[in-house]
């Protein structure tokens, strides 16, 4: 039986080939570990792997509990910090859930339409329910649908930016306007207007006037036209960050005086 001795000295080698193996995989997992834990750390990640970027969860909550996301390290405004972050998703969702229960009747009518988006909300309003053909003043009737959007507003201190738009019919000849810019710019200043007397802060507010440039609706048709001639008012979910000041060089703000020099050269000319 002299193959026994081949047969031993076989089994005994693969067992040691099978230690070698054993030992090299663990000492590869133990580094590896060590590689996994170390980037973990410099990354801030969790054990499984995923950067803890958690958000507030977007469901209707008052706008009082809707709190800053806690591990937002960077806002993206130069000095703001993690407490002034806040979740503009949910806040979006908590206005449009406010308006709609505010002007139901007037949305089931046509008259107004919400739109919401991730950054901010849009509140669409039929000139007929504002303003009289051609005028800029604002109809008696006005004041109920522009006061359910005020108690919003000043419930949610964002940016609030109203936006007038016209249909293509131009203006009369010898009217109070003389073109359909002017005309959609008052009627946005008229809303505008009417917000700050109602309480609302003015620097919040601008007044945007489209005149027929942005139609939603064909204008050969009278139903195109009435769509077209509107007023939205965009609430914006979240601070502007045009309008914060941050600490960039450690005594600087943000945005330059407005005495600072802003262009330092002008670009060389392009040859024709």
């Amino acid at each position: 039986m002299r193959w026994l001795v081949s047969y031993a000295d076989f089994i005994t080698l693969l067992l040691a080939l099978f230690i070698v193996l054993y030992a090299i995989a663990v000492s590869k997992k133990a580094s590896m570990e060590e590689v996994r834990s170390a980037v973990r750390q410099a990354l801030h990640m969790s054990p499984s792997g995923v950067m803890p970027l958690k958000r507030q969860q977007a469901v209707s909550t008052p706008y009082e509990e809707i709190a800053p996301s806690p591990d937002i390290e960077a806002t993206g405004v130069p000095g703001k910090k993690e407490a002034d972050v806040v979740d503009v998703i949910a806040v979006s969702r908590q206005i449009v859930e406010e308006l709609q229960q505010a002007m139901f009747p007037l949305i089931k009518e046509g008259l107004v339409e919400v739109r919401r988006h991730d950054l901010w909300v849009e509140i669409e309003l039929k000139d007929r329910v504002l303003f009289p053909s051609g005028s800029a003043e604002l109809l008696p009737a006005a004041s109920k649908p522009l006061e359910d959007v005020r108690k919003v507003i000043a419930r949610f201190p964002y940016p609030v930016r109203v936006e007038g738009h016209t249909d293509n019919i131009p203006v009369r000849r010898h009217g109070s306007f003389p073109s359909n810019w002017e005309l959609s710019a008052a009627r946005a200043a008229s809303v505008v207007r009417l917000f700050q007397q109602q309480g609302v802060d003015p620097r919040r507010m601008a007044v945007v006037g489209y005149g027929e440039q942005q139609p939603i609706a064909d204008n050969a048709t009278p139903q195109g036209r009435a769509q077209n001639r509107r007023v939205v008012i965009a609430i914006k979910a979240g601070p502007d960050p045009r309008q914060e000041t941050g600490d960039r060089d450690g005594d600087q703000e943000y945005w330059p005086h407005p005495e600072q020099e802003r262009i330092r050269a002008l670009p060389p000319a392009t040859p024709p």
